[in-house]
């Protein structure tokens, strides 16, 4: 691929693509291109789990996963980090948070220092174009794609760019394009809570295994004095050699979204990018607890809908719901 899409004689990079062949050659469909989200995680190796949630549409795709310019194996870059690519929180303090945008610039420093001249070149109009090179590549005249969280951000803008160039296309989890800043999750606190109010639950239900409490309450209580003590002193996690001092910013983090209504934020975020795209249809699952549903989640309605549409090529004649097997 061009690094630079505007000197396509100049430096390329390499980036890495799968594809598990559709074995009924018969029927076959054509490419289905995977996008896993983040952005930056890897999808090399997403094939099989996509051709399992399909079932025995599988066999009718070829089915493509890559990883995306600079990701996993597609040119990765080396920032000299000391820690991993990881979600961290504010903390629960003043000097938690500036602790933390104190490391956060550290870190984009370090990229600055050893990979400016590739930089500028990381965006998601780069990689929408390099997913037509792959297109291209695969001597398709148009190409599917299944796109998670971020990934629907990434099929959107190849939808614009390239008109036609697409044929079946699932955003799963979807985000709309306006949202996609560093406040993207800002008004998402109550399916947040939602979600962590569901894991205590479940994890009180198996108190003899876990022991944070055998009431919701109790395991919320536990989760905040972890949570407080953390903060005061970092916790030090596992045995050597393999040991980590976790802090307030670095206890996991619970993200869920779980739109139900047009009340909430994540539900108007899906309504947001249904409206940009007036062709689309808007497949919901009310009291969903988690981000990204299709193969995933376990429902037997989303999971079918979205296969008709695969095997079929026609979209629902109206937006549908589905319910949670488990509400």
């Amino acid at each position: 691929m061009p690094l630079d899409y505007e000197a396509p004689q100049g430096r390329t990079i390499t980036v890495a693509i799968s594809r598990l062949q559709a074995t009924d050659t018969r029927r076959r469909i054509g490419s289905i291109l995977i996008n896993n989200g983040g952005p930056g995680v890897p999808a090399l190796e997403s094939p099989p789990d996509v051709r399992a949630a399909m079932g025995e549409l599988g066999a009718r795709y070829d089915i493509i996963g890559f990883d995306p310019r600079f990701v996993g194996r597609s040119t990765p870059l080396d920032c000299g980090w000391p820690i991993g690519n990881s979600i961290f929180s504010a903390g629960n303090s003043r000097a938690s948070f500036d602790r933390k945008v104190g490391l956060q610039k550290s870190l984009a420093d370090k990229c600055r220092t050893t990979n400016a001249s590739v930089l500028a070149h990381i965006n998601t109009r780069n990689t929408a174009r390099d997913v037509d090179v792959i297109r291209g590549a695969l001597d398709e005249r148009r190409i599917s794609y299944l796109g998670y969280s971020y990934g629907i951000y990434l099929g959107t803008v190849y939808t614009q760019m390239f008109p036609g160039r697409f044929d079946r296309m699932v955003l799963d989890g979807a985000v709309a394009p306006s949202s996609y800043d560093p406040q993207l999750l800002k008004g998402l606190e109550p399916e947040n809570e939602q979600a962590l109010d569901a894991w205590a639950t479940w994890v009180a239900e198996r108190d003899g295994t876990y022991s944070l409490g055998r009431t919701r309450d109790q395991v919320l209580a536990t989760i905040d004095r972890i949570m407080s003590a953390a903060a005061r002193k970092p916790l030090i996690v596992g045995t050597a050699p393999d040991v980590f001092r976790i802090d307030d910013t670095q206890v996991p983090l619970l993200l869920f979204m779980g739109p139900s209504d047009d009340k909430d934020a994540a539900r108007k975020a899906l309504a947001a990018l249904h409206r940009l795209l007036p062709s689309s249809k808007l497949l919901t699952l009310n009291g969903a607890n988690r981000h990204a549903l299709y193969g995933q989640y376990g429902n037997a309605c989303i999971d079918r809908t979205v296969n008709e549409y695969l095997t079929s090529g026609k979209l629902p004649a109206r937006d549908e719901t589905c319910e949670n097997q488990g509400a």
